[in-house]
């Protein structure tokens, strides 16, 4: 999975990327967003079939209640998941400014 841009300034949007093995087929994909002390706040599932391998999703960096979420370093988690497999999980680094 990768996040673009990164950082990302308020009031832009980030677009997720995650790359899967599993064309034409339906998966599950939960990405979140975490703090250092681990807790969620904000998070995103949805059911998709990609036409090919690559599936996007883009964010409007807002916490689940709508609000900015505070500049600094943070964590995000893609979860995927198809018919029934087993769930795969990785994680990286975003940047947030809110300095624009």
């Amino acid at each position: 999975i990768t996040v673009t841009p990164n950082p990302v300034h308020r009031g832009e949007s980030a677009t997720f990327k995650l790359t899967h093995n599993r064309p034409q087929s339906e998966i599950t994909v939960t990405i979140e967003l975490l703090n250092f002390q681990g807790q969620l706040l904000w998070s995103n599932t949805e059911d998709a079939v990609c036409d090919g391998t690559v599936y996007t999703y883009t964010w409007n960096v807002a916490a689940a209640g709508g609000q900015p979420i505070p500049t600094g370093v943070y964590l995000y988690r893609a979860k995927v998941s198809a018919g029934g497999s087993t769930e795969q999980t990785k994680t990286g680094k975003i940047i947030i400014l809110n300095n624009k």
